[in-house]
């Protein structure tokens, strides 16, 4: 038996609105924090997945469960929009390597800093299960430079 749903006396339009926003079309996988963010397309048509990259204070990053004395830090982060398969990445200067799920994230860990600005540099990132390799742009700190300009 269906159960008729009554809509508010105060909102009546609230009835609506919470079932359109439940509805299976607006699930969408969690996005990465950050300004940085860059859509990386393969060139057959899988394994097409996104970076970012924060920099920020403390107490605005994911996960972070202690920041000790640390005003700042940052996080590098990669999506994949795949409904169905894993991906597997590498990110070899944020240090960010593992298998991000389906419609899911990986953030990397957060590297604490009191350093209130942060550059943009460009990574090195293998992803996928052949290790094919991109160019990522993440946040990072003066001495990452040095680790950039070694890998390339």
């Amino acid at each position: 038996m269906r159960r008729k749903m009554k809509a508010s006396p105060l909102f009546p339009g609230l009835v609506f609105i919470a079932a359109a926003v439940a509805g299976p079309g607006w699930a969408q996988a969690p996005a990465c924090l950050g300004p940085m963010k860059e859509p990386h397309p393969h060139p057959y048509g899988s394994y097409n997945f996104e970076t970012n990259s924060l920099h920020t204070e403390t107490s605005n990053l994911p996960d972070l469960l202690d920041a000790g004395d640390y005003k700042y830090g940052i996080v590098s982060c990669v999506s994949n929009p795949d409904k169905s398969y894993p991906l597997y990445v590498r990110w070899l200067i944020p240090d960010l390597n593992g298998w991000v799920l389906p419609e899911d994230i990986l953030n990397s860990s957060a590297r604490l800093t009191n350093d209130k600005t942060a550059v943009q540099l460009k990574g090195c990132l293998e992803y996928g299960s052949r290790g094919d390799t991109t160019g990522a742009n993440f946040s990072g700190l003066m001495a990452d430079k040095l680790r950039v300009d070694d890998a390339t």
